[in-house]
């Protein structure tokens, strides 16, 4: 599943945000069916919950993405840190949605997912 459109909701735009939660929760999960369909063992945690009002939500979204490397065979030390972000931040949000897109592109071009 490719999340781009929904990364490019706007900073303050709540409900696209909610949204943009929905769809990165569904491509992770995406993910986590090709994983296991390759024989891998994954630990998916749900991902719907709202960061601004869930303290784990950011560190469980960085862990599942490290998994993901490592499973696929990738540097980890090259994934983005994800699990810092001050989403009240423009700056720092639309920094935080361009990596987050990329990491996704990347590891969808890893699974051989076409865009």
């Amino acid at each position: 599943m490719l999340i781009d459109i929904a990364s490019d909701t706007a900073f303050g735009d709540d409900a696209g945000f909610e949204d943009f939660l929905s769809v990165n929760e569904l491509a992770h999960n995406n993910i986590s069916y090709l994983l296991i369909g390759k024989g891998f063992s994954v630990q998916n945690l749900p991902l719907v919950e709202n960061p601004k009002k869930n303290q784990n939500w950011l560190q469980d979204h960085y862990m599942m993405h490290q998994q993901e490397f490592a499973l696929l065979g990738l540097n980890v030390q090259n994934l983005p840190d994800l699990s810092v972000v001050d989403f009240n931040n423009q700056e720092q949000y639309s920094q935080w949605m361009q990596d987050h897109a990329a990491v996704h592109d990347y590891i969808n071009q890893v699974l051989g997912l076409t865009q």
